[in-house]
């Protein structure tokens, strides 16, 4: 071979193998991203410690870091109704899926169901084989029976509507009158029924009230009344200053007057400017706020002069009995049970 064949076999050569190389070179492909949703029914998730995952995944490795932007829309308010773990999906460099978790948040509102829209607003890094969109609803898991803006969960009284105020119950719901001293004892310290060592006619009456419901019953604003049944017309005797709430199961009450004196089995205790009850012909009237009667007690239906209470038997839910009736056979208890146990 010549010099010129050498040498012209040579720059052939080069320029082959330079094809070749070049031949081969390629740029990267982007991966192709795609998103579902898991652990939901019926693209539903309950109120009540709900939980979605938003998964994205990737068809093979990336060598960069691949960036889901989501964007939430719907009636839920993230925050409010739900919490989201991130508004970012991050797929690491050198893997093929990440995801983000939502919670639902529990509340005791009556709103209905709610929803959330999940779409991507961006991507970094991939692309998306087709638009992602979707929908979760969280469920209400709040019912309210009696349509009183409480639900049942909460609700005093989840069977009859009543103001929120009241613990969705009807006014004066659960307050019960337990005993009534309109008569004391005339024999000395025997009718001395506040404990302050006076007796006094006037001063030692007294009306206890009681609780019978497992929530507080705010009575500010209720009034006590002297209705004379024979000519029809109403007296005013008390009415119960603002902020007088009566605990649950707990008994209140309300003396003519005087110092009150004694534990009256933890009781609340009030004093009145004078009940001035009388034996017979009245009915004793328990009125709200508004005036609508709540409770009343009509002592025509018993003996007019019993030197003693009348009281429930069995307390609460029993029909009025004189007290000393009922063992030890105590003239009154004002406060406690007929027994002089608390309640």
């Amino acid at each position: 071979m010549n010099r010129f064949s050498s040498t012209f076999f040579l720059v052939l050569f080069s320029a082959m193998n330079l094809f070749v190389f070049s031949a081969c070179k390629t740029e990267d492909i982007e991966p192709v991203v795609s998103v579902s949703i898991d652990s939901i029914q019926n693209s539903r998730i309950s109120e009540s410690g709900g939980k979605a995952y938003v998964f994205a995944n990737l068809n093979g490795k990336s060598s960069k870091d691949v960036k889901l932007n989501l964007s939430f829309t719907g009636t839920a308010k993230s925050g409010v109704d739900y919490n989201i773990s991130a508004s970012q999906i991050l797929i690491k460099s050198g893997s093929v899926s990440g995801s983000v978790v939502l919670n639902a948040l529990q509340n005791t509102l009556i709103e209905g169901d709610k929803s959330i829209i999940i779409s991507y607003s961006s991507v970094e890094n991939a692309s998306f084989l087709v638009p992602f969109s979707d929908t979760i609803l969280i469920s209400d898991d709040d019912i309210d029976t009696d349509k009183d803006g409480l639900n049942d969960a909460v609700d005093a009284c989840p069977l009859d509507s009543g103001a929120i105020a009241d613990n969705g119950c009807p006014k004066g719901f659960g307050l019960i009158i337990n005993e009534v001293l309109y008569d004391p004892s005339n024999s000395g310290l025997l009718g001395d029924a506040n404990g302050d060592g006076v007796y006094d006619q006037g001063q030692d009456e007294f009306i206890e009230f009681y609780n019978n419901t497992n929530v507080p019953q705010n009575i500010s604003g209720y009034s006590i009344l002297d209705f004379d049944t024979i000519l029809g017309t109403s007296t005013l005797r008390y009415t119960f200053p603002a902020g007088t709430n009566l605990a649950p199961r707990k008994a209140l009450v309300v003396f003519g007057g005087g110092t009150p004196t004694g534990s009256f089995g933890g009781a609340t205790v009030l004093v009145s400017g004078g009940l001035s009850l009388d034996n017979s012909g009245e009915k004793i009237q328990v009125r709200d706020s508004q005036g609508n009667e709540v409770l009343s007690f009509n002592s025509n239906e018993l003996s007019g002069n019993p030197n003693e209470s009348y009281t429930r038997k069995p307390d609460i839910t029993g029909i009025f009995v004189q007290h000393a009736t009922v063992p030890p056979g105590k003239l009154f208890s004002p406060g406690t049970k007929t027994d002089g146990s608390a309640f």
